[in-house]
């Protein structure tokens, strides 16, 4: 039997055919995605990454013991590795369509939520498109509910009571999202959710203006009375992490740094930015710390003015330093981010090799982090938000700058296009076959390698390799 299916001001007819459904029903689930790549970027979704306590590893005697889904757009299923054993799940696009398929899927607890998403162009404002979302439980394999959308679904969450929130793609005439609770899916005509439902009932993400074609303010949709708080225009800076949003206001003297909840909001002034006059922006984001940069003298370097912020204490610190001696800054698309512990790191170089660097403002000291690189264009540190970094160097003719000069570079570096696994505190340099995905309490790590997907224990160096393929996702 169908549930009943209600919306919010829009008939559901022409955007969901409902499936089966019986399920009862706190918040932020983890996402990862395969196929083809349909983010806008720019806006930041997550949490904020402190890691607690080490749990259990995740292989033991050559036998896996964490479960993991690998999402293989190709076979259009995710297939659950366990311990008690695999499952394949489908993720079947909906009718009967030759089309590329792009999986998106969230995890909370016991539940996995999966998108099956395609979009066929046919012509100028023509678009053939539509998603299929299931909602399973991981262990058993068990299928709670189904449902068909003739949009496909951009963003995708699920909390521990298994509601489901999704951001649509944006079309003329919406919805922009959709809530699926209890097997029943409302539209949300105005409202693209960018997180999932919080402990207040409240969900954080982007309202549409009135002719729904832009998005005009961040801020929190109630699920009781279907009100929208706005917090910020769209267009500012604005970030949202463990259901907070977060937006900088650069123009305010001293710039203004907000963090609001539900509950209200706390306004931090970066006083070291104080009648400066230079354009400010976060640069990066871990635990309780935010690094902000200024470009004082227009030059484009971000490292001018560092300052980092303690969102929970307050406390602001500038944490621009001076390389160590005999080496620079990189000069390929330089980045600069912060560790949960506090430390700012860097991409530095000397003649031969380059390799992060982390700086403690608070000890006014160094410590080289992961491998040294040679042969390289540019270096990535990507979305890390714990104590263990994901570094790559991006080989020769990938990147608009040009291989730089290196001359007589340590043996033991890593040469060319290259991926690693790096801490600072326990040490760790761990070189890999391609992008790593790492467990929330950074104990274990999932990439891609010749012959399937690599599972490396990351305390004890236990692993094992699975005859698989496809983008992984940890689950709980």
């Amino acid at each position: 039997m169908q549930p009943p299916v209600r919306a919010l001001g829009l008939p559901l007819a022409s955007l969901l055919a409902c499936g089966p459904a019986s399920l009862p029903g706190d918040t932020d689930g983890a996402t990862t995605s395969a196929g083809a790549d349909s983010s806008d970027g720019g806006e930041t979704a997550g949490t904020t990454g402190d890691p607690g306590e080490p749990a259990g590893g995740c292989v033991d005697d050559g036998a896996l013991t964490r479960s993991l889904a690998i999402l293989d757009a190709d076979a259009a299923v995710v297939r659950v590795a366990s311990p008690a054993g695999d499952r394949t799940l489908s993720a079947a696009l909906p009718g009967d369509v030759d089309a590329d398929a792009r999986i998106i899927a969230a995890t909370r607890g016991p539940y996995l939520a999966v998108a099956s998403s395609y979009t066929i162009y046919k012509g100028p404002g023509d678009l053939d498109e539509a998603a299929a979302v299931r909602l399973y439980e991981h262990e058993s394999g068990a299928l709670l509910w189904e449902h068909v959308l003739t949009r496909s679904v951009n963003q995708l969450y699920v909390d521990a009571q298994a509601r489901v929130t999704a951001e649509l793609d944006l079309r003329p005439g919406g919805p922009a999202g959709l809530t699926i609770i209890d097997g029943q899916a409302t539209a949300l005509p105005r409202f693209a959710p960018r997180g999932p439902i919080g402990p207040e009932g409240q969900i954080p993400g982007r309202r549409l203006d009135a002719a729904q074609e832009t998005y005009e303010a961040v801020g929190f949709y109630d699920l009781a009375t279907a009100a929208f708080t706005p917090v910020v225009a769209a267009t500012s800076q604005w970030w949202i992490l463990d259901g907070a949003i977060e937006h900088l206001d650069p123009e305010a003297s001293p710039p203004r740094f907000t963090v609001t909840r539900p509950g209200g909001a706390a306004v931090h002034e970066l006083t070291p930015y104080a009648d400066l006059g230079a354009w400010v922006w976060r640069e990066h984001s871990a635990g309780d710390f935010r690094l902000f940069a200024a470009d004082l003298d227009l030059d484009g370097n971000h490292a001018d003015l560092l300052v980092r912020l303690d969102v929970e204490s307050g406390a602001q610190v500038v944490a621009s330093s001076e390389p160590p001696p005999g080496l620079s800054r990189f000069d390929c698309y330089p980045e600069v981010r912060v560790d949960v512990e506090g430390r700012v790191l860097f991409e530095l170089r000397d003649a031969g090799s380059a390799r992060v660097h982390a700086w403690d403002p608070g000890q006014a000291s160094w410590s080289a982090l992961g491998q040294a690189m040679t042969g390289i264009e540019a270096i990535t540190l990507h979305p890390a938000s714990g104590r263990v970094q994901v570094i790559e160097g991006s080989g020769p003719n990938t990147t608009f700058c040009g291989l730089s000069e290196w001359i007589d570079p340590p043996a033991s570096a890593l040469v060319g296009a290259s991926f690693q696994l790096a801490r600072v505190e326990p040490p760790l340099a761990l070189a890999t076959a391609s992008a790593p995905t790492v467990t929330d309490d950074e104990r274990c790590a999932v990439w891609a390698e010749e012959g399937g997907l690599r599972i490396y224990d990351l305390e004890d160096g236990d692993a094992l390799t699975l005859p698989s393929s496809g983008a992984a996702l940890w689950l709980e």
